[in-house]
């Protein structure tokens, strides 16, 4: 397909920026897209910097997956779509979140390193090869702006909470990259036994849940939080960090056939916090689907798994000993209607009730578009989702946050990497496209990353009321 013309600034001083120094004079005031803010409307958060985390040639974690939604013709930028029909504002300065609110979810030893290599990086932010340890798949870019963009990205989470817990807002989505919910407390994740998962999936710094302890943090008011992560893939990132919340022990491993135990605890407000964060992960299992433990050596004899690393499991489970974490696993399909119905059915069954009886304050979303049929890169042709089950689910949660929490919500991009289509995507009973029709277009149009954040979005903005959508499917 013809390629994507990127309007991205060049990399000098409107992009690339020492953390402290304010974006240039035309990005500092929050920019009104459709309506200016207040109380209602729903806030979508981005900043340019989002463009200098420069990934190496060929990852599916790139600039252009922002420069569709927000770059010059961002189809989130269109004022004359339907979605945010009046209701939609845009903040478009943030600055990096601050350490102390990092280092509530992340352990020093992991972020002063990720810093100290971004420093050593090249003067022209060209990529400098990946965090990933060796004998890991090697997918987690950085480039010398890549500390900067992620505490940016945290930082845009944080100003999102702020603008939603003060009135200012009904609802927010963070449109940022890197994603986060792969990033646990030191990075790349493990398990409790000291198991390595494969890789830190293109995640840098966990910003929703840097976003969700700046919440708990710095308002009493939001009491009970609950995240949400409907991204195709297991956000084990954040489940680690909600595991944190309480007292237990955790193996490190330090040399061949060395380790290490140790009490591993770290709250974000208080010794109440590990019954007041509710976190559920609805995804995809499926023999050798990320995330796994990587298998090389760390298997032990009669050790079990966390239920994030399940290939297998059927229904929704919790872990016995984190009752507040819920998994929602989905099983591969091969039709767009398969994957909707047991989209729908797994969400009203087994989350929906759980978040009702946990009746949350706050709602963070985790919205990872990588489900989506045409998104073969992320789901490996195992999932076969639309835009309006995206749409339908987000709706479903906004109902929740408007029961519990004054319609409280504040959205986080993760993955999606379908960026651009040759041709309008077909209805849901056409299970592919032909070739006839991809040969027929002549200009690019936004991929489905970019459709279903605009639905998305459209959804936040416009909330329907209880009782309005009819059976699953």
């Amino acid at each position: 397909p013809p390629p994507l013309v990127f309007a991205t600034p060049p990399l000098g001083e409107d992009v690339l920026r020492t953390e402290g120094e304010s974006a240039n004079a035309s990005s500092t005031a929050p920019q009104s897209g459709v309506a200016p803010g207040g109380g209602g409307g729903t806030l979508i958060v981005f900043d340019q910097v989002f463009f200098a985390h420069n990934t190496s040639k060929g990852c599916q974690e790139c600039p252009a997956r922002v420069e569709v939604l927000m770059g010059r013709a961002g189809l989130l930028r269109d004022t004359t779509n339907s979605v945010g029909r009046g209701r939609v504002s845009f903040e478009e300065h943030v600055e990096p979140a601050r350490l102390a609110d990092i280092l509530r979810v992340h352990d020093w030893e992991y972020i002063g390193q990720l810093a100290s290599r971004c420093a050593k990086g090249n003067s022209d932010n060209s990529p400098m090869g990946t965090l990933d340890p060796p004998g890991h798949p090697q997918d987690t870019s950085f480039s010398a702006q890549s500390y900067l963009v992620a505490r940016t990205a945290a930082g845009a989470v944080c100003k999102a909470v702020d603008r939603v817990m003060r009135g200012e807002q009904r609802n927010a989505f963070v449109a940022s990259r890197p994603p986060g919910h792969h990033a646990g407390p030191r990075g790349l994740v493990h398990t409790d036994d000291g198991r390595p998962s494969l890789s830190q999936g293109f995640c840098l710094i966990n910003n929703v849940a840097v976003g969700a302890a700046y919440a708990k943090y710095n308002y009493p008011e939001a009491k009970r939080i609950a995240i949400v992560d409907f991204d195709v893939h297991n956000g084990d990132g954040t489940a680690a960090c909600v595991r944190n919340l309480k007292p237990h022990l955790e193996t490190r491993r330090v040399g061949a056939g060395l380790s290490v135990t140790n009490t591993v605890y770290k709250p974000w407000l208080d010794e109440s916090d590990g019954e007041n964060v509710f976190f559920a992960s609805v995804h995809l299992v499926a023999e050798n689907f990320y995330p796994q433990v990587a298998s090389q050596g760390y298997n032990q004899a009669g050790s079990t798994s966390w239920p994030e690393f399940e290939a297998f499991t059927t229904g929704a489970t919790n872990d016995p000993a984190e009752p507040t974490i819920l998994n929602v696993p989905l099983e591969k399909t091969t039709t767009k209607a398969e994957s909707s119905q047991m989209f729908r059915e797994r969400i009203l069954e087994k989350l929906i009730p759980k978040l009702n009886d946990f009746q949350p304050d706050l709602l963070f979303i985790s919205a990872g578009f990588d489900g989506h049929d045409e998104d073969e890169r992320g789901n490996k042709g195992m999932s076969h989702l639309l835009e309006d089950d995206y749409e339908w689910v987000t709706h479903q949660l906004v109902q929740v946050a408007e029961t519990w929490g004054q319609g409280r919500v504040v959205s986080v991009l993760e993955g999606g990497y379908h960026v651009q289509r040759t041709a309008a995507p077909l209805p849901r009973n056409s299970r592919r496209k032909s070739s006839a029709v991809l040969q027929s277009a002549s200009a690019p149009l936004p991929g489905a990353l970019a459709t279903c954040v605009a639905a998305h979005v459209a959804a936040l903005a416009n909330p329907k009321p209880p009782g309005f959508f009819g059976p699953a499917v």
